[in-house]
C-alpha cells in the first residue's frame, strides 16, 4: 500500500498548528470518534479530502464502512458500530504501514498481499545509521541479523551488514527515531504502544525501515520474556515489508498488522515471498512449513563482553621454548637422604701427641 502522503501533511500540520510536543513516553490511547477516524485514515480505511477552516477531517466515504472494512479485516463483527472490541483492537500495538485496502489479495485462496514491486538482486546490503539509546549496539546488529535470516532461510536472497557510510548506499536503510522524522514523509511515532515501527517496500534508492525509539524495546526472544515489546519480532516484520511483502489477513501470520510477542513464520509468509523470489535452492521444490524457533533463542543479555577480551597478538611466541624432552632424568638421581653416622667417628682427644716426638732428622753416627 502506498501511505496516503495528504493524510499525512494534515495530520503533522494540525500537530504542528497546535504547538504541542510529541512526548515520547505518552502512550496512545483511541477512545473518541474523532480519534477512530483519525486511526482509520491512517491505516487505509478512509480518504480525507480536505481541511476545513476549523482544521477539521472530512472524508470521502462514509465512516460506517470504513468501520465495517476495519473489522472485517481483523476478524470482527462487521457491525460499523465502534464498539468495544473494535476499540480494543485500534488500541493494540501495531505497524505503522496501512492495511492496504486498495490492494488486492493474490488469490481467493491466499491471505497474504504483494506489493507492486521487489528486488531485483537477491543479494541486499543493508545498514543501521541510527542505533537506540536504549540499547547496545553489538546485541542490536545480532538480533538484525536473525531477523533477516527469517527471510534468507526459505529464499535465495541474502543480507549484507554494511557499516553505515553516508556515501555507500545500500537497499535497506534501518534508523531508531522518535516523534518526527520526517525523512521520506512518513508520519511522527506516537510514543509508547501504538505505532511500533514502519517500512517501506523495494524502490529506487533504497528502502528504509524505522522503529519507535520510545519503545521499552527488548531483545529478549523467549517465548516467557519480560514486558518490553520484542525487536525481533518486530523486525522481522518490518523486514518483509522492505522485500516486498504487506500485510496479511491471517492472524497466525508474521505480516499481521498487530504486535505478537510470539514467534511464528506461517505458511502464509513463506508463501507469499517464495511468491516473489522463489524458494532457497534448486535442489528444494514447493513450500516450507518449518522455520527456526527462535522462541527459545538464546538470551544475548547476558552475552560476554568481548570488547575487553585479551589481546591475544602479544602473546608469548611458544615456537622456542626450550625442549623437555632432552631434560635430566631425576628418577635415578643419588639418594640424598643419606648421610654419614658421625656417633661412631674417631675420639681425636686421645690422638698422639706429635709436638713431643723424637727429632727424626737425628741418626746414629
Amino acid at each position: 500500500m502506498t501511505t496516503c502522503k495528504s493524510c499525512i501533511v494534515l495530520m503533522s500540520f494540525l500537530v504542528l498548528l497546535s504547538g504541542a510536543p510529541l512526548d515520547e513516553d505518552m502512550t496512545r490511547k483511541i477512545q473518541t470518534e474523532a480519534q477512530a477516524k483519525q486511526y482509520l485514515s491512517q491505516f487505509g480505511y478512509l480518504n480525507p479530502l480536505e481541511k476545513n477552516q476549523g482544521f477539521e477531517m472530512t472524508f470521502e466515504d462514509p465512516t460506517t464502512t470504513a468501520l465495517k472494512q476495519f473489522q472485517s479485516f481483523f476478524g470482527l463483527n462487521p457491525t460499523g458500530n465502534l464498539d468495544t472490541k473494535t476499540l480494543d483492537h485500534m488500541n493494540k500495538p501495531r505497524c505503522g504501514r496501512s492495511d492496504d485496502q486498495r490492494s488486492v489479495q493474490n488469490s481467493e485462496y491466499s491471505n497474504y498481499k504483494l506489493a507492486d514491486s521487489r528486488w531485483s538482486s537477491n543479494e541486499l546490503t543493508f545498514t543501521i545509521s541510527k542505533y537506540s539509546k536504549k540499547l547496545d549496539k553489538r546485541q542490536t546488529d545480532l538480533v538484525m541479523r536473525r531477523a533477516f535470516d527469517v527471510w534468507s532461510s526459505v529464499t535465495p536472497l541474502t543480507f549484507i551488514h554494511q557499516e553505515f557510510d553516508p556515501q555507500r548506499p545500500v537497499a535497506i536503510e534501518i534508523r531508531f527515531e522518535t516523534g518526527y522524522h520526517s525523512i521520506n514523509d512518513d508520519p511522527p511515532f506516537d510514543g509508547r504502544s501504538g505505532v511500533l515501527a514502519h517500512a517501506i517496500p523495494p524502490k529506487d534508492g533504497g528502502s528504509f525501515v524505522h522503529f519507535d525509539d520510545s519503545e521499552p524495546w527488548s531483545i529478549d526472544s523467549s517465548y516467557y520474556g519480560d514486558n518490553g515489546i520484542k525487536l525481533f519480532q518486530v523486525a522481522a516484520h518490518e523486514f518483509g515489508h522492505a522485500i516486498g511483502l504487506l500485510h496479511s489477513h491471517l492472524e497466525s501470520a508474521l505480516m499481521w498488522p498487530n504486535y505478537n510477542p510470539i514467534f511464528n513464520l506461517d505458511t502464509d509468509d513463506i508463501e507469499a515471498i517464495q511468491a516473489l523470489y522463489g524458494t532457497r535452492s534448486s535442489k528444494k521444490t514447493g513450500y516450507y512449513n518449518y522455520a527456526p524457533n527462535y522462541n527459545n533463542a538464546p538470551d544475548y543479555n547476558n552475552a560476554p563482553d568481548y570488547n575487553n577480551a585479551p589481546d591475544y597478538n602479544n602473546a608469548p611466541d611458544y615456537n622456542n621454548a626450550p625442549d623437555y624432552n632432552n631434560a635430566p632424568d631425576y628418577n635415578n638421581a643419588p639418594d640424598c637422604n643419606y648421610s654419614p653416622d658421625y656417633n661412631n667417628a674417631p675420639d681425636y682427644n686421645n690422638a698422639l701427641d706429635y709436638n713431643n716426638a723424637p727429632d727424626s732428622n737425628y741418626s746414629p753416627d
